[in-house]
């Protein structure tokens, strides 16, 4: 099971926090990116799709590969996306379980997501769960308990 439980942990994809304070509305973190970050955030955000009809896209998308994305800021919110797709795209998870403290939890199997479940959540509130598409049709069938996750 890989585990994104704070900020820092993105380092491991080339992400490394430099202040919380780069933001005048204090709404984003500023982080430094390795090629490895700067390649997860270009993914991440579809700017290697230079081939869309609009030119703002295919414009940001040039820029961004010939000025090497070296620094990025990125809200809280865009922070739990993200982990959540290099979950995904990196470790090639089949699920991952989001605890009601905010940690990301990337399962590799049925029984990891079921394990997780029950060991972080709570009646008050509950672990979500963010399936990976092409992994749906293997969760089971509808008595093994992942039919409400």
């Amino acid at each position: 099971m890989q585990a994104i439980r704070r900020i820092r942990d993105f380092r491991q994809y080339g992400l490394d926090l430099v202040t919380g304070r780069a933001c005048p509305y204090g709404m984003r973190y500023l982080f430094r990116l390795t090629e490895d970050g700067a390649q997860h955030v270009r993914e991440f955000l579809g700017l290697n799709v230079a081939t869309r009809a609009s030119d703002t896209i295919v414009d940001l998308a040039k820029t961004a590969q010939e000025q090497k994305l070296v620094t990025v800021m990125l809200s809280r919110e865009t922070l739990k996306s993200l982990g959540i797709y290099l979950m995904f795209d990196v470790h090639q998870c089949v699920a991952v379980v989001i605890t009601p403290t905010g940690e990301l939890l990337g399962c590799e199997t049925a029984v990891e997501v079921e394990t997780a479940r029950s060991e972080n959540g709570t009646p008050e509130r509950p672990c979500g769960v963010r399936w990976r598409k092409a992994s749906l049709k293997d969760r089971g069938s509808p008595n093994d308990g992942l039919a409400a996750a």
